[in-house]
């Protein structure tokens, strides 16, 4: 612990080191993990305190970084990982806790039908951070950047072409999941759902915007826009289970040209709904007798 580093593209055993509370300073160059997964014991950090234009990279090697299980912490901040790719997420957090502080996820890939950042059972903080070209692949592969089944609050937070191979491009949600000034654009997935797929609960505020241009969320669970304005360039759509859609008093959720939400879906407007096709108003209307 108290460990100040100038790594300079070093080569590290970043495992042998984990073995209790560890905290790392990364304040030049890169750091390139040599050998295996890091399973911290205790509280493990690694953070750079250098200049934002300047941020230290993790490349990952093609592998698994850290895998947390029981009550362990995981703390990252002002770093960037590349090139990392393991079954159950590069990050795989089974109910520990992973906080995530101005953190670049560029060119990761998730196998074994999860994300990048796969949260099982534990709790997920992202702030001020960006994921970008990060691949969910293997048999039904969820959730490109983030796989959630636990407790994930997410703010001021960017997703741009990710991808999974099954649902949910960006993010796959069966757990309880908060969106703060989050931006989805250009993420993909074969099946549906390029930004948002969700079965379980989220909560959205601040200025969100989902500018996916096909489908941007699957929902079968409950959506509440709690305030403020969420902003939708293309449809929600839902399967055969009915979803609810929730606007909070004082918030805001505009449908935007060429955006949509399923016949299916069960809205209870509190706040404001606009929406930008005048068709697509008039079927709601016909639809939602009781708006």
């Amino acid at each position: 612990r108290g460990r100040g580093l100038n790594w300079y593209n070093l080569q590290y055993d970043l495992a042998s080191a984990a073995t209790s509370s560890t905290e790392f300073t990364l304040t030049s160059g890169q750091l390139y993990i040599s050998n295996g997964v890091v399973s911290p014991s205790g509280v493990f950090q690694i953070y750079s305190e250098g200049s934002p234009a300047i941020v230290p990279t993790i490349d990952a090697n093609m592998a698994k970084l850290f895998a947390l299980t029981s009550a362990n912490e995981l703390s990252i901040r002002n770093v960037a990982i590349r090139g990392g790719r393991g079954a159950g997420g590069v990050i795989d957090n089974s109910q520990g806790l992973v906080n995530l502080t101005k953190v670049n996820m560029i060119d990761n890939v998730g196998t074994g039908g999860v994300g990048v950042v796969s949260n099982d059972g534990g709790e997920l903080t992202v702030r001020d951070s960006h994921f970008e070209n990060n691949r969910a692949e293997g048999t039904s592969g969820r959730g490109g950047a983030i796989n959630n089944s636990g407790i994930a609050t997410i703010s001021n937070t960017t997703f741009t072409n990710n991808y999974a191979i099954g649902e949910g491009g960006a993010i796959s949600n069966t757990g309880s999941l908060s969106l703060s000034d989050v931006t989805f654009d250009a993420n993909t997935a074969d099946n549906m759902a390029g930004a948002l797929y969700n079965t379980g609960t989220v909560n959205i505020s601040g200025n969100t915007q989902f500018k996916n241009v096909l489908d941007s969320i699957y929902n079968t669970g409950t959506i509440s826009i709690k305030s403020d304005e969420t902003k939708l360039y293309a449809p929600i759509l839902a399967g055969d289970t009915q979803g609810v859609i929730n606007i909070d008093s004082g918030a805001i959720l505009t449908l935007d040209a060429g955006s949509s939400i399923a016949l299916s879906q069960k809205v209870n407007i509190y706040g404001t709904l606009n929406i930008a096709d005048t068709a697509l108003m008039n079927l709601l209307l016909s639809k939602h007798s009781e708006w």
